[in-house]
């Protein structure tokens, strides 16, 4: 299965403290809903999948370190659904 993202990629954010407890940056909140909802554009499969191998390519510059960008794409296969 190939799934694709597009647009620059906002690594994954360490959660921030305010006065109404922890929180996402809007960037990294705002990317994450857009990555899912592309993800959810794209075909399924039948259930999650249990096991799997991912590889990631990345064109262009981005910002952040790879840990970080992985965990992004990551955070939003799973909470798409697809694993």
């Amino acid at each position: 299965m190939n799934y694709q993202l597009t647009g620059n990629i906002t690594p994954k954010a360490r959660p921030r403290l305010g006065r109404g407890g922890a929180y996402l940056p809007n960037k990294y909140r705002d990317w994450k809903e857009d990555a899912i909802a592309q993800l959810l554009t794209q075909s399924r499969p039948p259930e999650p999948i249990a096991k799997t191998e991912v590889s990631i390519a990345i064109g262009g510059k981005q910002r952040g370190d790879l840990d970080n960008i992985a965990g992004a794409i990551l955070d939003a296969l799973v909470q798409s659904g697809y694993c």
